[in-house]
């Protein structure tokens, strides 16, 4: 999603003023995590202390977070993460997103195909019946109106979702591999999914990506499980710098294939 719903009334809300500046900047930034990512208001622990960076504010994001479940914007939903109140109250379902998005395709389509039989019929027919049939037969229904997701895909799977260039199918057999190198390696997989989704706009770029899922089958996901490590270990409430991710991912898609060199450049 582009947008998120926002009364005019909220900075003068008694649960806003309680939590004050930097506790309402933090909620506008759950919503938005949760309206990106799809996740019908779940920010999952791994995420949530990534959602702002509070350094040089003489606070964390945890005690800004206390503040928010305080003041019941936020509530705790183990094992998962928390939650934002009453989220779907204002903001579209993930269901409904895929729902609109699998539609507008699916009429995307059918309109392709239309102008082609009209061109085709120009092309082949260049002087047709001057009293055309006033009931035409109806252009057949596609394959892909009728798609309909079927997938229940676990909570920290969402961010992915709404990643450019992800495509709407079953990707289970996907999310058990993750997870379990995740459980293997013993972190959450929400902090390797977050810390990964941070990086795919610049990374997609860069290497030539084009399914966030399908690169995840591969290295890359390795290398999103040591900064994920990286930053549990360290007490690190940020992602790793973005310059060490690229420069370690290069290493690696350069050892793969070789020509990525062409493609890429030192930051």
């Amino acid at each position: 999603m582009v947008w998120v719903r926002i009364d005019d009334a909220f900075p003068q809300h008694p649960k806003v003023a309680k939590v004050g500046p930097l506790g309402m900047a933090l909620q506008v930034a759950a919503i938005c995590y949760c309206n990106r990512y799809l996740t019908d208001g779940l920010i999952p622990y791994g995420a949530a202390n990534t959602l702002l960076d509070f350094e040089g504010t003489g606070t964390t994001s945890k005690q800004v977070l206390k503040h928010l479940l305080d003041a019941c914007l936020l509530e705790n939903s183990p094992p998962d993460g928390y939650r934002v109140h009453n989220y779907l109250t204002y903001q579209p379902s993930r269901a409904q997103v895929i729902a609109d998005k699998a539609k507008k395709q699916a009429s995307g389509q059918a309109g392709g195909q239309a102008s082609a039989q009209a061109r085709a019929q120009a092309k082949f027919n260049p002087n047709p019946n001057p009293n055309p049939n006033p009931n035409p037969k109806p252009i057949p229904e596609t394959h892909a109106s009728r798609v309909q997701p079927t997938w229940a895909a676990p909570s920290w799977f969402a961010p992915l979702v709404g990643l450019s260039g992800y495509k709407i199918k079953n990707h289970d057999r996907a999310a058990k591999g993750i997870e379990a190198a995740c459980r293997e390696s013993g972190v959450d997989p929400g902090a390797v999914i977050a810390g990964f989704a941070a990086t795919w706009p610049t990374l997609k770029v860069k290497y030539r990506w084009t399914d966030p899922v399908a690169t995840l089958a591969g290295k890359p996901l390795e290398i999103a499980i040591n900064n994920a490590k990286a930053n549990k270990n360290n007490g690190s409430s940020t992602p790793p710098a973005q310059g060490d991710q690229w420069a370690s991912m290069r290493k690696v898609l350069e050892y793969q294939h070789p020509n990525v060199k062409e493609h890429t450049h030192e930051s």
